[in-house]
């Protein structure tokens, strides 16, 4: 590959990645406080503010309700309610 192919793949990939910096950019100031005016939305926040929740718990893992959940919602996916149990092997 010659050196103007090289330089033309850089510029893509410096373009590139701008182009995603500015797209979070634009998520995280824009789109997201936006979307806090619908009022399902805004509720949920407001709750989470008002009671204290720590909103990136729910990402962890290794929290004893967030695995309860987590087990709960792997065997309703397993195990569907309303299908007969000795069906399943």
């Amino acid at each position: 590959m010659n050196e103007v192919g090289i330089n033309r793949k850089r510029i893509v990939g410096w373009r590139n990645l701008i182009g995603c910096i500015i797209m979070v950019w634009v998520f995280v100031f824009v789109i997201g406080p936006l979307c806090l005016k619908f009022d399902p939305v805004g509720e949920m926040a407001e709750h989470i503010r008002e009671s204290g929740i720590e909103a990136c718990g729910y990402w962890w893992s290794d929290v004893e309700v967030f695995a309860d959940a987590e087990m709960n919602c792997r065997n309703t996916i397993k195990y569907p309610p309303g299908q007969n149990i000795s069906k399943i092997k």
